[in-house]
């Protein structure tokens, strides 16, 4: 289905279908249709759903993920950490929903590095110190990016970058090019973790993110001793 709809319309829509929410149920099913909006096009992804009335239920195609100009600026904002710019947390929980539609590569690597005695640089300097060390740090991880890599702000000081399509001879590599970047501005652990059989799931991405988390802090205890 293709028709021309102007953003107010598309606005007016969207409070329309916000007020069904609580009446509407998912159901078995999967299409895709396509609107061209005056300022460009963009793609709905919906799904049947089972809209309940008064009189009984009855099926009907509703509820849908937008692509725009307007909502990828909106989605922009969403999957952006507020204090460095980079990614935040929940692009990295959401990656599956964001890539859907993509060919997702079976091979994933995954880097996961935090500052070594953050806390000590907030307790000493003051957060406003450590805030602009984390700016500093995520503007080198962000420089250093290349091809599909993404960096993501994981939480506190830790970050994590994607590497999508990647070897892990490729992804060790990577890694300490990062750590050479990163150490320009303060000490850091690092640990990676690498699979083949990625598909998109959250529980494997968790998987990796626990691989990784425990070669990093292997990493940071022979650090300290």
């Amino acid at each position: 289905m293709t028709q021309h709809i102007t953003e107010a319309e598309l606005r007016q829509i969207l409070e329309t279908l916000s007020s069904l929410f609580d009446k509407i149920q998912v159901v078995d099913g999967d299409f895709e249709e396509n609107i061209c909006a005056l300022d460009g096009s963009f793609r709905i992804y919906s799904h049947p759903l089972l809209l309940k009335t008064p009189v009984g239920s009855r099926q009907i195609k509703l509820g849908f993920t937008l692509q725009s100009p307007l909502i990828d600026g909106l989605q922009e904002a969403l999957y952006r950490d507020d204090l460095t710019g980079v990614y935040n947390r929940r692009y990295l929980n959401d990656l599956r929903f964001l890539k859907k539609g993509e060919d997702i590569p079976r091979r994933m690597g995954m880097i996961l590095m935090d500052l070594r005695r953050f806390k000590k640089i907030n307790d000493t300097l003051g957060h406003i110190a450590g805030d602009e060390i984390l700016m500093q740090v995520a503007a080198k991880l962000d420089a250093c990016l290349v091809g599909e890599e993404a960096v993501i702000r994981f939480g506190g000081d830790e970050f994590v970058v994607l590497e999508p399509g990647c070897s892990e001879k490729h992804i060790q590599q990577r890694m300490e090019q990062f750590r050479q970047a990163v150490e320009q501005i303060a000490p850091a652990d690092f640990g990676y973790a690498w699979t083949d059989t990625f598909r998109g799931d959250q529980h494997l991405l968790l998987q990796l993110i626990d691989i990784a988390d425990r070669r990093m802090y292997a990493e940071k205890a022979t650090m300290e001793d």
